[in-house]
């Protein structure tokens, strides 16, 4: 089998995989892949299609239907089967979804916190901007002594753009910083502003129970003696 021919199956038997991965590449938010490690993630994303893919066909209603020649597409000089290609592809798009969603509400990173593995939860502005029920937010321009008090429509990608922060706002009021003059009221505002000329306000956040974490200070000493 020529080398050409062997890339060809390659290729098509990996679509799945491919698949995937722009389906995570178009719904998170991430910082642009080099071509070698959409590559790679290609080929391990396409691994796990055929995993996801493969207790299916042992199903025994559906066994006589479906086929799992993945292994002798690539060993054996066989013809490629396309259905199986098709139905694998399908599974790509589940897959793709679920993990594109995974990362969108930080299930891996709650994983981690949860049985402290990690304290990490992402891109911190990020994480801000996708808070739960805490779109009401006050942002203070502090260069300019100005406030907008609205809640959050959308929000830049912040993992390429590392100067500057860009805000969409819903049903905004603008007061003075200093005094809390109001300027004006608009129903939508689009801001753009240095991450050092900013900060931001989560007036609604409940304020944490000093007395629970006192007490959590004390056994946590109380062990270490």
């Amino acid at each position: 089998m020529e080398l050409s021919e062997f890339a060809f199956k390659i290729i098509l038997v990996f679509l799945p995989g491919l698949l995937t991965y722009v389906i995570i590449d178009y719904y998170t938010i991430h910082k642009k892949n080099k071509v070698s490690m959409i590559i790679i993630f290609s080929f391990l994303l396409g691994f796990l299609d055929y995993l996801l893919y493969y207790p299916v066909t042992l199903i025994p209603f559906l066994n006589k239907v479906l086929t799992f020649s993945f292994i002798e597409n690539l060993t054996n000089n066989c013809p490629l089967d396309f259905k199986e290609i098709f139905n694998v592809s399908v599974v790509a798009v589940i897959t793709g979804l679920i993990i594109s969603k995974g990362f969108t509400h930080k299930w891996f990173y709650r994983f981690g916190n949860k049985f402290d593995v990690s304290r990490k939860i992402g891109p911190l502005w990020n994480y801000l901007m996708d808070l739960k029920d805490q779109e009401w937010i006050i942002l203070r321009d502090i260069k300019n002594d100005i406030m907008y008090e609205g809640w959050i429509c959308g929000f830049s990608d912040n993992t390429e753009n590392l100067e500057t922060n860009e805000l969409f706002l819903r049903d905004v009021k603008v007061y003075r910083n200093s005094d809390a003059t109001f300027y004006y009221s608009t129903p939508a505002l689009y801001i753009v502003k240095k991450k050092t000329e900013m900060t931001i306000d989560y007036p609604y956040i409940e304020y944490t129970d000093i007395n629970i974490n006192s007490s959590r200070k004390e056994k946590k000493n109380g062990r270490t003696r």
